[in-house]
C-alpha cells in the first residue's frame, strides 16, 4: 500500500490498534487464568484440610488464608499504584502529559 508506514502494507494507526487489541486480549487471558488458578488453589486447600480436620476448622483456615492473600495483594496493589501516580506526577512536572502512563 502506498504511503503506509506499518508492516504488511497497513497504515501505522491500524497496526497500532491491532497491537493494542492483542495486548488487551493477552491481559484478559492472563487475568482469566489467574482467577481460575486462585479459585482452584483455595478449592484444593479446602478439600485437603477437610480430609484431615473437621469441615468447620478447614473452612475457617481456608478463609483465613484467603484473607491473608487478599491483604498481601492489596499491599502490592498500593505499591504499584503509588509508583504509577508518582511517575505521572513527575512526568507532569517536567511538562509532559499527565496521561503519559496511558500512552497519550
Amino acid at each position: 500500500m502506498i504511503g503506509s508506514n506499518g508492516q504488511n502494507g497497513q497504515p501505522r494507526g491500524r497496526q497500532k490498534d491491532l497491537e493494542d487489541l492483542a495486548a488487551m486480549l493477552s491481559a484478559a487471558l492472563t487475568l482469566w487464568i489467574m482467577g481460575y488458578t486462585w479459585d482452584a488453589y483455595f478449592d484444593m486447600l479446602l478439600r485437603y484440610l477437610e480430609a484431615r480436620v473437621s469441615a468447620e476448622v478447614a473452612y475457617v483456615v481456608t478463609l483465613a488464608t484467603y484473607v491473608l492473600g487478599v491483604g498481601i495483594a492489596y499491599k502490592a496493589f498500593k505499591i504499584v499504584l503509588g509508583a504509577i501516580l508518582v511517575g505521572t506526577l513527575l512526568n507532569t512536572m517536567r511538562g509532559g502529559s499527565p496521561f503519559g502512563v496511558l500512552g497519550f
